[in-house]
């Protein structure tokens, strides 16, 4: 599964005024539980693979 690189940045295409409102989520979040949010595409440029063996069975279009 590849998904493609992101044409911009977050920071190109939404104001600062707008991100800085952005809500707290740790205090929604259960005690000890944080996931780890991406807010930015994780590699600039480059697209994203994701090998077929990580690839749930309810992602795929043939079931195995």
């Amino acid at each position: 599964m590849v998904f493609p690189a992101a044409v911009n940045l977050r920071s190109d295409v939404q104001i600062q005024d707008v991100r800085d409102l952005e809500i707290d989520p740790n205090p929604y979040y259960p005690k000890g539980f944080k996931p780890n949010l991406i807010l930015d595409w994780p590699s600039p440029g480059k697209a994203v693979f994701l090998p077929e063996s990580k690839v749930s069975d309810e992602m795929t279009l043939e079931k195995k």
